[in-house]
This record gives structure tokens, sequence and C-alpha cells, in this order.
């Protein structure tokens, strides 16, 4: 998945398409806030934040498919930057975390979740 600075979706693959059983075209162009709750989303906006600094980070979050059902995931995000340190995008890779949880694995974090 593709972000930018204001958290609308660039681009998305085909896995994060099935993990939210959506279409790519219902998901390009629309704002991650539509696919997560307001805490979530604060989350989301704190990491975009140190996207724009250079910060590359690893964190968990809950995604809402279109069903309505959660599903947790982790996300590394890591920033794209321009030669001048510009932000270009943020290229987010989405691991759903079913699987571990169903078999009862704790997942550690290597980011503070804030």
């Amino acid at each position: 998945m593709l972000t930018d600075d204001h958290e609308n979706i660039l681009y998305t693959n085909p896995a994060f398409c099935k993990l939210l059983e959506y279409c790519s075209e219902a998901i390009i162009g629309k704002n991650l806030r539509q696919f997560t709750n307001r805490v979530e989303f604060s989350t989301y906006q704190v990491n975009t934040y140190l996207r724009k600094k250079g910060i590359a980070g690893l964190f968990q979050s809950v995604l809402i498919k279109k069903d309505g059902t959660e599903v947790n995931v982790q996300i590394s995000a890591s920033p794209v930057m321009s030669e001048d340190n510009a932000l270009i995008c943020i290229m987010g890779i989405v691991t759903d975390l079913t699987p571990f949880i169903k078999v009862g694995l704790k997942i550690p974090q290597n980011s503070v979740k804030l």
C-alpha cells in the first residue's frame, strides 16, 4: 500500500484488497480513516508525522473490512523521500495477524503504539 502525507491511499495490491474484501477501485483515492476507527486513525496520523521526518516504523493496528468486521494487522511503514528529503509517499506492508492470534501466539511490538 502507498499513501500520501494526508493518509490518502495512492496504491494497493491484491493482497490488501483481499484482506479488506474490497476491489482496488474502492480503496484507491480513499482516506485510511474510512478503513479504521477513530482511535486507530490517530495512530496513523502520528505515524505519518514520523514518516515525514524520514523515520520508518512498525506498529499494530486494526482495519475494518467491507462487512464491518475488524482485522488485527501489523504495519511496516517506510517513507519514500525525494533527493531534497521531502516525503513523496509512504510504503506500508500490512500483515494480517489473525492466523497468529488464532493459535495463541503473542506478536511482539517493535515500536511503541502511540
